[in-house]
């Protein structure tokens, strides 16, 4: 994922430094930016990398004309798909991205005029949550909690003095 988009970029940058003037879109997807476990370590890593390059590829080169757009598609069916250890059902295809829409969110970034640029774009599901999923732990405070000892009270303030007697 990575090499593949960095010997890409690499190639089409010259002549675009020489034109000062150029698009670059990179795929990757929503593990780019939120990790998860359905990819995998290797997987979510190439896709962190491919964010960064084109972000840094982009600040590197924007003064020169040359815009750099990272596109995050969630779930698409494709033939990847296939070879998920669960099975994927047809009606769960039907209701996820399909490659046109996926062309039809590289065809926007195409269509601006050079003075605008969309540096990254998210494209999920409506199905699909882009909430982040909940750290994997066993225990948080709140389970520990009743087993620690109560902080110490502060000391009660004093009390106003009796009523002499004389």
């Amino acid at each position: 994922n990575l090499t593949g988009a960095y010997n890409c970029i690499h190639e089409v940058l010259p002549g675009m430094r020489e034109r000062r003037d150029g698009v670059i879109i990179n795929i990757s997807s929503v593990a780019g930016i939120r990790a998860g476990t359905v990819g995998g370590v290797a997987y979510n890593a190439s896709k962190f990398g491919m964010s960064a390059l084109g972000i840094t590829v982009a600040e590197e080169h924007r003064e020169l004309g040359i815009r750099v757009t990272n596109i995050y598609p969630g779930e698409v069916e494709t033939p990847i798909l296939d070879n998920r250890p669960v099975p994927v059902s047809a009606e769960h295809r039907a209701r996820i991205l399909q490659p046109e829409d996926c062309a039809d969110a590289v065809m926007m970034v195409v269509r601006l005029p050079a003075r605008a640029n969309i540096p990254e774009s998210v494209i999920i599901p409506t199905t699909q949550s882009y909430q982040l999923p909940p750290p994997p732990c066993t225990t948080s405070f709140f389970t520990l909690a009743p087993s620690l000892p109560a902080p110490p009270r502060p000391p009660s303030p004093p009390t106003s003095a009796s009523p002499r007697t004389a």
